[in-house]
C-alpha cells in the first residue's frame, strides 16, 4: 500500500499526519508513506516532503 498524506499550513497542522503515517506503518511494514506539507511564508513558498520510515 501507499500512502501521501498532504497538509497545508504550519508544523501544528502536520503533526497529525505524522501519527496517522506512523500508525498505518505499524498496521503494514510493506506500506509507503509519504507527509507533504506546504505554507506559504512572508518569505516566499515552503514545500517539506518526508518518506516515513518503518
Amino acid at each position: 500500500m501507499k500512502a501521501l498524506l498532504i497538509s497545508m499550513g504550519t508544523r501544528g497542522d502536520l503533526e497529525p499526519f505524522l501519527a496517522v503515517g506512523e500508525v498505518l506503518l505499524e498496521l503494514d511494514r510493506n506500506c509507503e508513506t509519504y507527509c507533504v506539507s506546504g505554507a506559504v511564508m512572508a518569505s516566499g513558498s515552503f514545500f517539506y516532503s518526508r518518506k516515513l520510515l518503518s
